[in-house]
């Protein structure tokens, strides 16, 4: 099967590129900006109409992946293992007659558990208020207004036992940090290109054990959450965004090139369309076809003749069939050793 390479192309990118094919300007010239205007329409039209197709934007790879170490936080010599996945709170001290916006948070200068987020912007007093170490209460500091939250710092924070257990057998560890990412075997971002995760099992010692995919609600309690031992399920937690998050259950207690491997089908997106940045993600066996298409599109509003438009368009048809050819799913045929 054909491999292909995933390239970025800003949408002017690719509109010139099919203005130059049509011959609708010089290279160092600058193109008619109504043309620009209609070919930047006809090129979303066409995104429109392949959005309508799944396999233009999801095909499957088969993938491997092994688990890192957690994270482990060296305090006041103790150790703590992280056992779910969080990023801690970005916190600092509390500064007098300071502008503060909704969502900042601060530490008091006495440490008490809790951190402190602002749900009304406004600037500090010029002495610090007394910040009440009880979860969900409010103190007025000036024009701000500050919430109590339990901080997970272990060993100081209110909530830190969500997080982290002690650990005498780990020899070493980092100094805690906000606004820092900590994490559990059990839990890892999805690669860039991968949209979700259709299929695993779990290879330890040669031998393959099947993961159930479960909704990522299912696993409510923190023992759920926490529980150390040969992962059974596995589920995705549902964002706003193309980021996404596997969770394992129950968290791998042996990592490393030695420890478990998890063997899992991945949804790809073929096609990407940024609208914040204004480009386009695809794979460079659809790129042609796209500039082709575009090509042909924008054709009919010029004084080309009618046989180069169609043959533009049977050159855009033929490698639209090559390229979702060479995008085509995966099959598994039993067990798979490698990665794709």
């Amino acid at each position: 099967m054909t491999s292909s390479n995933t390239i970025t192309r800003t949408v002017s990118e690719v509109i010139h590129s099919a203005l130059r094919k049509t011959n609708d300007y010089e290279d160092g010239a600058d193109p008619d900006t109504e043309k620009v205007e209609d070919a930047r329409m006809a090129l979303m039209e066409i995104l429109a109409r392949w959005e309508a197709l799944p396999e233009f934007y999801h095909s499957t790879r088969f993938r491997t992946r092994t688990f890192e170490d957690p994270s482990v936080v060296l305090e006041s010599g103790t150790y703590y293992r992280c056992i779910l996945g969080f990023t801690s709170y970005d916190a600092a001290t509390w500064q007098a007659s300071t502008a503060y916006s909704v969502g900042d948070y601060v530490l008091p200068s006495t440490v008490n558990g809790y951190v402190y987020r602002c749900t009304v912007a406004g600037t500090s007093n010029s002495s610090e208020p007394t910040f009440p170490a009880y979860q969900g209460r409010t103190v007025t500091d000036s024009t701000v207004t500050w919430i109590a939250v339990p901080d997970n710092k272990p060993g100081e924070g209110k909530d830190w036992t969500t997080y982290f257990v002690e650990d005498a057998s780990e020899t070493s560890g980092s100094s805690w940090a906000y606004n820092t990412y900590y994490h559990s075997p059990g839990e890892f971002e999805l690669l860039g290109d991968e949209y979700d995760i259709l299929s695993a099992y779990i290879r330890y010692q040669k031998n393959d054990y099947d993961l159930e995919k479960q909704s990522y609600n299912i696993f409510r309690t923190l023992n759920q959450k926490t529980e150390e031992g040969m992962p059974a399920y596995f589920a995705m937690e549902i964002t706003d965004t193309y980021d996404q998050t596997c969770h394992l259950r129950d968290i791998p207690q042996y990592t490393g090139d030695e420890g478990y491997i998890l063997h899992y089908e991945a949804q790809i997106r073929n096609l990407k369309y940024d609208a914040t940045d204004d480009t386009v993600e695809l794979p460079d066996v659809l790129y042609s076809a796209l500039i082709w298409q575009l090509c042909a599109d924008i054709a009919d509003e010029s004084q080309i003749p009618d046989a180069t438009i169609q043959r533009w368009e049977m050159k855009a048809h033929t490698l639209v069939q090559a390229a979702l050819l060479a995008l085509a799913p995966y099959s598994k045929a039993g067990r798979i050793d490698s990665c794709y």
